[in-house]
Order: C-alpha cells, then structure tokens, then sequence
C-alpha cells in the first residue's frame, strides 16, 4: 500500500492544484498532519466504500418510491473527491478550533463529511415538496432541538434514523418562500440562482445527503456541475459560467411556469372566456404570473448580455 500511496498522492495533488494549501498548512503544524490524514483514508477507504455502497442501496429503497418523486439518482464519494474536500476543509478552518473540520482525521472523517453518500430525489413540481417532506419527515425524525443546539449535527444512535441536522432550502432572487412557512426549515439565499432542499440523515451509522428538487433545478445544475463548477482550468470558463447564469435563469423561470400549470389544473384559476381571451379566476395568480412574466424578461436580459459579448454584428461585417 505503501507504494501505492507514494505513486497516488503527488500526482494527485499536481491535477488538483492542491501543493500551495498542503505546503501552507505543514508549515502552520509542529507536526504536519494533513498527508498522514490522507494516507489513511486511502488505506481505508475501498472497504468501506463498499459498506456505504450497501448502505446507499438500502437507503434509496426506502425512499424511491415516495409520492411525487419522479426519479432518483444516488452515488458514493469517490476517493479523490473526498480527499480533496478534507484538504480544502482543513485548510479553511485549520485556525478555528470550533470548526470539526480542524480535527478532521483518518478515525473519524466518517462522521464529519456529511456527504459520502449522497441521494437527490427529483420531483416535477416544487408545490409538491411539501408533501414529500412530511412523508421525509415520517420516515426520519427530527429529533430535540435542544441536540441541533448543542450539535452541529446530531451524532448516530445505534439502531435508530433520524434528520441530523436542520434541513437547509437553497433559494433563488424573486422566489416564494411561502412554501417552506411552517415547516422545521433554514432557507438560505443563494446568488447563483441554485434552488434545492438538502437533509442529513443518520441512517445505518452513516450519515447520508439527501437533496430535493424539480426536474427543472435538476437539469440546470447538471449542466452547471458537468462543464462550470470546478472546470475553472477550460479555456472557455467565463463564457460557460456566463451561459450557465443565464439558462439558470431561464430554468427557474420554466419551473415557475411548470408550477403555474400544475396549480391551473387543479384549481382552473384561468380559463378560457371563448372570446379568444383568458379570463383570471382568482386575483392572487396575476401577482404570480407577473413574477414569472419578470423573470423571463431577467433572463432575456441577461441573454442579449451574452450576445453582446460576442459581439456577432462586427463579426457579420467583417465577411
């Protein structure tokens, strides 16, 4: 394993661009530490992958078939993403001792990354949440609040599965939290426009990150995930974080508008008059249309931006 570790580790640190933090934090440390960390996890890790593995099929049986969930994707952290995440964790918090992060070892890394396992549970419409986090909630207690005080997240108890943590929404500008009122919920403002709801849940030992959100939110940072975040290296970074800003923009706004249909629907709060006009039903959707109505216009904006940069009439000229 030795050999191994010794042929892994400096080219892994050459691809992630990670020497200038290790070297930084060997010498903040009597001792350094962050390699010996590492070398464990390394040594450790292809067992009990295939423990989380196990614990991962189970988990995504017990929740796949949930109502309003219209699909499901799940995955093991692989060994270098882990890896990375205690280097970068580590270093950011290796001053502050309230952090666990700054304790973070080979023995117990286990317990401090919350996302080794990982579900996203998909659904078509964001009114539909409500109901699948009742049924989350069923399923996984929340537990005192008097623990989530005294816990970052709550530590496992043999035989039992629970929420571990307060569960976070991710929110965008111009979005309605009225949803989420009532519910045992932290929403946070995201800039980039990134919309999910994201639980810890201690199940079998093991802490797994369950995500939630629309077939719309889903598509966007599939895109955003495979060609913007952390590709920061491609020659073509800025433009592809500039297309990705605005087809985020114009996914939350289509997901207002998949909303919009479901609720129509239900409650024909619009119908049509037979005179070749819409006649609105119930005052409170003109509020909701105009909202979806600004973003399409946000994101058209921001469109027209992006041609600008491209700057396609000089181009058009110079033929």
């Amino acid at each position: 394993m030795q050999k191994e570790w010794e042929e892994f580790w400096q080219p892994f640190l050459d691809a992630k661009k990670l020497n200038a933090k290790v070297e930084e934090m060997n010498s903040l440390e009597e001792t350094p530490q962050i390699e010996s960390i590492c070398h464990k996890v390394f040594d450790d890790y292809d067992s009990y992958s295939q423990k989380l593995n196990d614990v991962r099929l189970q988990f995504v049986q017990e929740v796949e078939h949930l109502p309003g969930v219209h699909l499901q994707t799940s995955r093991v952290k692989s060994l270098e993403s882990i890896l990375e995440k205690i280097i970068n964790k580590r270093y950011m918090y290796l001053l502050d001792d309230t952090s666990l992060y700054s304790s973070i070892s080979g023995d117990n890394y286990a317990n401090v990354l919350t996302d080794l396992v990982g579900v996203r549970l998909i659904i078509s419409y964001r009114g539909e949440w409500i109901n699948l986090h009742e049924q989350i909630v069923n399923k996984f207690p929340y537990r005192t609040e008097k623990e989530y005080t005294e816990y970052s997240f709550i530590p496992h108890i043999e035989g039992e599965s629970f929420i571990a943590e307060i569960p976070v929404a991710y929110y965008a500008y111009g979005d309605s939290l009225d949803i989420y009122r009532g519910a045992r919920i932290n929403t946070r403002l995201k800039e980039s426009g990134y919309r999910s709801v994201h639980y810890v849940i201690s199940y079998q030992n093991v802490y797994i990150e369950l995500q939630t959100r629309t077939i719309f939110d889903e598509a966007w940072s599939v895109c955003d995930h495979s060609y913007v975040y952390k590709h920061d290296e491609n020659m073509s970074y800025s433009v592809l974080k500039s297309i990705s800003d605005v087809l985020c923009k114009y996914t939350n706004a289509a997901s207002d508008l998949g909303d919009l249909m479901h609720e129509l629907y239900n409650n024909s709060f619009i119908v049509d008059s037979g005179e070749g006009r819409y006649e609105i039903q119930d005052e409170s959707i003109k509020l909701q249309i105009k909202n979806i109505s600004h973003r399409f216009e946000v994101a058209q904006e921001e469109f027209k931006e992006f041609l600008n940069h491209l700057r396609l009439e000089d181009s058009d000229n110079d033929k």
